[in-house]
């Protein structure tokens, strides 16, 4: 199981890193079609993906094998390229210009500046994809149900062929709960910084790809039309003198040499 994990996450992630970049900075024809084509496969449920995978899988020889439960899950998730393109086009443009003014390439560019400015995101990436492969029941128990078996599916095997009492069972489902809950208690922070840094990139990437075209403008409220007619206004007159108060000097009439 811990080898599994280990191969998906660090080939998954690897993956959506460079699909992420260049959908993210560089520019090619057809590139945002593509995009929102690539986004298309977010609302295919995996159920509907297990048949075709499995018929492939037997025909490559793949079954009960190591490589038939980790092979179809190494490529780029289409949830992991959104989540890391909104971010990786949240590095300041003057950095990567100023990469390619002193002759660094794309691979430079993407491990030096892009890559170390976007650490949070590929924490939380790195995470939640390592979770969701321990967690994978599904796959590994068509693909492989008899060797290699990762622990979700021996776990179920103790109810199923074994006819464990409660008492295992609840033995072996802490066995599998208690690495996960680790796992997110000490990168709990990294998740927080993501789910703030992601809801600023989604909000600046609305703005600026015009995603709120078409909403009614709000008109201005009654404080900012006080403001305005205060700025409009013209300064009030200076107050007459009262009576009996003395002349400023030089124009009373005592002293025009009458």
């Amino acid at each position: 199981t811990l080898a599994a994990v280990a191969v998906v996450t660090c080939a998954q992630v690897v993956s959506s890193v460079l699909a992420a970049y260049a959908f993210a900075q560089l520019r090619f024809p057809g590139r945002e079609p593509l995009f929102r084509l690539f986004l298309v496969a977010m609302t295919i449920p995996t159920a509907a993906l297990v048949v075709p995978l499995y018929l492939m899988a037997a025909g490559a020889g793949l079954r009960n094998t190591f490589w038939g439960v980790v092979v179809p899950f190494m490529l780029a998730s289409p949830g992991a390229v959104l989540l890391l393109r909104e971010s990786f086009r949240s590095v300041p443009r003057e950095l990567i210009d100023a990469a390619r003014i002193d002759g660094a390439g794309h691979m430079r560019i993407l491990t030096r500046i892009v890559i170390p400015a976007s650490k949070p995101t590929l924490a939380a990436l790195t995470l939640i994809t390592a979770v969701n492969q321990w967690n994978s029941f599904m796959w590994p128990r068509i693909i492989a149900n008899q060797r290699p078996r990762v622990v979700t599916v021996a776990a179920a095997a103790l109810q199923f062929h074994h006819n464990a009492g409660r008492t295992r069972m609840m033995a072996a489902a802490a066995v599998v709960l208690i690495p996960v809950v680790v796992l997110l208690l000490s990168a709990r922070r990294r998740v927080d910084a993501v789910v703030a840094l992601t809801g600023a990139a989604l909000t600046g990437a609305d703005r600026g790809t015009g995603a709120g075209r078409g909403r009614a403008v709000r008109p201005p409220g009654p404080a900012a039309g006080r403001r305005a007619a205060r700025r409009r206004r013209p300064p009030d007159p200076p107050l007459p003198a009262p009576p009996g108060a003395s002349s400023p000097p030089g124009r009373s009439r005592r002293g025009s040499g009458r």
